[in-house]
């Protein structure tokens, strides 16, 4: 995961605030079709849509991050959670 200047973080902070502001309160359901739907839209607008876009390296580069975002909310997010669960509750081994 690409641990970007806080610079460049501050040029998308305030509307990434603004987003999840308007996201809270969503119940469950329509919250995980709005995530999808705004992660998805990103990517579109970003990398292009299929037949807009021509080279196949670019669009392996949405893929790979989605794939790198996945991967950090795991080890930063996920894995903290399961240690915790492990310690509570015993090893499965």
């Amino acid at each position: 995961m690409p641990y970007i200047k806080p610079q460049l973080r501050d040029k998308v902070k305030d509307e990434i605030v603004r987003l999840i502001y308007k996201i809270d309160g969503t119940n469950v359901e329509d919250r995980e079709g709005l995530m999808t739907y705004i992660i998805y839209k990103l990517l579109v607008e970003t990398y292009g849509y299929s037949d807009d876009v021509p080279k196949w390296n670019k669009r392996a580069e949405a893929l790979k991050v989605l794939e790198s975002a996945k991967l950090e909310y795991y080890r930063r997010i996920m894995a903290p959670y399961e240690d915790k669960a492990i310690q509570r509750n015993g090893d499965i081994l």
